[in-house]
């Protein structure tokens, strides 16, 4: 019977490490909350079951799965802005795998409901080169990631820092046929199933889903919700490539350099040394607007409007010195208070001024005004009516694809993927042995079995 993940909290795993809370919970396994009972260090620990929600152990496949998520995120974990793998406990239930914990949460919440970076180029600029520094270094080492997404970075150093995490899609083949890994939001044209297609390149899907965090990070959305011709807006961009910058505020800089990420097809894609340098050239990410647009006035609205009448005189110069002269013979004494200067007169205007006391009684004209004012019409405001409709309804959702089943109430801890896709099946012997076939530098620290209190 599976076990509950509540059930766990307060547990002792290894005499070491208490669990004190969920921080995110998925179809395969669970992330806690722990603390090193003897330094109360915090730590991170993620919880891979052997049983399934149906209560039967997991098959062959997903043990694989487990196994070769915990091998490539181990050989990996030196880079700095990687989460680093600490340990691997086994138990008969599940594994335990200790992790750096980030208590600043992800990226996915920064964005959506703490609302950084957005508008800060400066920042925005920072977080995603590191990012991209350790993609390329996984890259390097033969690994690609094939889930990137704001959910799988994590937050750190008062948002000054981020670190790549959850490495369950994770692989090694540089060609795949595993259509689909990923989130939907974030994968590449190609990664999503054509027919007649055989397989995909993995580095340039990479490079696919970095483009849309970095629109994630500088607009606070994503660019479309599929990248396929039958999605509207996608569509759109297809056939005008600076579609984007007409709905998002993107400078001339990073629009091109997102012309050259979101390239179709992924052997002329912009690798990451070449994204790199463009992102480090680049002056700006985006532009605010400079003035607020005109208001649109109907027909009806402008039966309402009331056109003032001004008229030109002669410059401001005091009749007498004594004040009285402003007051009116009938009025009772009261106190005299000082004429104020009128205000600046419009001279296109001539008109003529009555001859009588000054400053003249404000008398409300009874004539249509000399000039309409222009009206601004929707069809002077509005773009070309084939992309217009598709700028509505384009925001960052809180859950960006089927196998991440994350809202923005839940914990901002990456949850694990509950969709993996099969690769290949290599032999791998039992299912804790650290030797594994496929990889070119099998790794996997040292695995104990404890106990659990």
């Amino acid at each position: 019977m599976a076990v509950r993940p509540e059930s766990r909290i307060g547990a002792f795993l290894d005499g070491r490490y208490q669990i004190v809370e969920i921080l995110g919970v998925g179809a395969y396994g669970v992330v806690y909350g722990a603390v090193d009972v003897y330094d109360n260090t915090p730590y991170a620990i993620k919880a891979l079951s052997k049983v399934g929600p149906t209560g039967l152990p997991i098959d062959d496949a997903q043990q694989r799965f487990q196994a070769r998520e915990i091998s490539l995120h181990s050989k990996a974990r030196r880079h700095p802005n990687i989460v680093r793998l600490l340990e691997v406990l086994d138990c008969d239930d599940c594994m335990y795998v200790i992790l750096e914990y980030c208590p600043e949460g992800d990226l996915f919440t920064a964005i959506t409901e703490q609302h950084h970076y957005v508008g800060d180029d400066v920042i925005a600029k920072k977080l995603f080169l590191q990012l991209l520094e350790a993609v390329e270094y996984c890259h390097k080492i033969g690994i690609y990631h094939r889930d990137l997404k704001p959910e799988n970075v994590l937050v750190c150093d008062n948002g000054q820092r981020v670190k790549l995490a959850d490495f369950g899609l994770a692989t090694t083949e540089k060609y795949t046929s595993d259509f689909g890994c990923g989130s939907t939001f974030y994968m590449s044209p190609e990664c999503h199933k054509r027919f007649g297609a055989a397989g995909y390149e993995s580095a340039p899907n990479d490079v696919w889903s970095l483009g849309v965090i970095l629109v994630n990070l500088t607009c606070g959305r994503n660019p479309w919700k599929r990248a396929d011709p039958r999605d509207e807006t996608y569509s759109a961009y297809l056939c005008d490539p600076h579609f984007l910058k007409s709905i998002l505020p993107l400078s001339n800089e990073l629009d091109a350099i997102l012309h050259r990420i979101f390239e179709p097809n992924p052997r002329k894609r912009i690798t990451l040394p070449e994204l790199r340098e463009a992102i480090i050239r680049c002056p700006r990410f985006t532009v605010m607007p400079s003035e607020t647009p005109s208001p649109v006035i109907d027909d009806q609205e402008w039966q309402n409007v009331v056109v003032e009448e001004q008229y030109v005189c002669d410059p401001f110069t005091p009749i007498s010195e004594d004040f009285s002269t402003y007051v009116a013979i009938e009025a009772p004494p009261s106190p005299i208070s000082t004429p104020q200067r009128p205000p600046p007169i419009n001279t296109q205007v001539v008109g003529t001024i009555p001859n009588s006391h000054y400053p003249p009684t404000p008398v409300s004209p009874t004539c249509r005004p000399a000039r309409r004012p222009k009206r601004v019409g929707r069809q002077q405001v509005r773009r070309k009516e084939t992309p217009r409709r598709y700028a509505r309804g384009i925001s960052l959702t809180p859950t960006s694809s089927a196998s991440s089943n994350r809202s923005l109430s839940q914990s901002p801890c990456p949850p694990t993927p509950t969709s993996i896709r099969e690769a290949p099946t290599p032999h791998f012997g039992l299912y804790c042995n650290p030797v594994m076939d496929g990889l070119d530098q099998p790794f996997l620290p040292k695995s104990r079995g404890v106990q659990v209190y």
